[in-house]
């Protein structure tokens, strides 16, 4: 990151695994190499208590590149800033920046990212998972899963490898409305639990990985890969309404999307992530 983009402003997202690691040892040995370039680094905490993680920055930013005074008697720090996009509300950005003028800090350190939390708060982590870099292949041809395993925010973990989405079908008890309990009431009749079948999404890992295709049901479909897709067409907005509108009805109020096939690669690659990490 430093190497290619270090002398202009660039981001750098640091609680893929050990934020307070990355501040301490991390930050410091590419400390020579960020002020060569000459550029503005931006300290990225994206998981964590969102005051507790900003002054973190700020301090290790300090220590590292160094801060002066301004007029008014804050510090600004040298060539470097912290964002803060995670967490973000009205009130959580009064306590932040509370916090930093408390600690000495200049608000100019500080950039807030607010999307459509601040509108509503249905997101990618009500569904419980997320899926960013998930595999790797190297030039000589290896490849490695891997995924993100923030230590302060556990919830946050993505998913590893190759993988593919699949329609399952379950059956599952759905009680009767109040509108039938009524007509089964008014009728004498006994009121069951009745039996449905409903279709979930789940998402599996890819079988045998580079080796094997995902399976011919595989929801997924590549629309980019080193440009878009060739003569790849997109739903219409109004099937996507329709499609949402007619498969909401059957879907189960709570499901996980993930399947035990997967969770068991999960666990397997934070085994070998966490292995890989005591040899550095």
């Amino acid at each position: 990151m430093v190497e290619k983009f270090g002398s202009g402003a660039f981001a750098c997202v640091l609680d893929s695994y050990d934020y307070a690691r990355a501040l301490s040892e991390i930050l410091p040995s590419i400390a020579t190499e960020k002020l060569a370039k000459g550029g503005f680094m931006v300290l990225r905490p994206d998981s964590g208590d969102p005051v507790e993680v900003v002054l973190m920055a700020l301090r290790a930013g300090e220590k590292v590149f160094g801060a002066d005074v301004n007029d008014k008697g804050y510090k600004v720090l040298r060539g470097c800033g912290v964002i803060q996009g995670d967490a973000v509300t009205y009130d959580s950005l009064r306590h932040i920046l509370a916090a930093v003028k408390q600690a000495g800090y200049a608000a100019n350190n500080v950039a807030f990212g607010m999307g459509g939390g601040l509108l509503q708060r249905m997101n990618r982590d009500t569904m419980g998972f997320a899926t960013k870099l998930s595999h790797i292949v190297y030039p000589d041809g290896s490849d490695r899963n891997v995924m993100k395993t923030p230590k302060e925010a556990r919830s946050k973990t993505s998913l590893p490898g190759e993988f593919y989405l699949k329609r399952d079908e379950q059956q599952v008890g759905q009680t009767a409305s109040p509108y039938q309990m009524v007509r089964l009431a008014l009728s004498m009749l006994m009121l069951m639990t009745m039996t449905t079948t409903v279709q979930h999404i789940k998402v599996y890992p890819k079988p045998h990985e580079l080796d094997a295709p995902a399976p011919r049901d595989n929801l997924f479909e590549v629309v980019y890969d080193h440009g878009p897709v060739a003569d790849h067409r997109w739903d219409t907005f109004n099937v996507v309404r329709e499609r949402v509108a007619s498969e909401w009805r059957q879907a189960p109020k709570r499901h996980d999307p993930i399947s035990s096939a997967l969770y068991e690669r999960i666990v397997a690659v934070e085994a070998a992530q966490a292995q890989n990490r005591t040899h550095i």
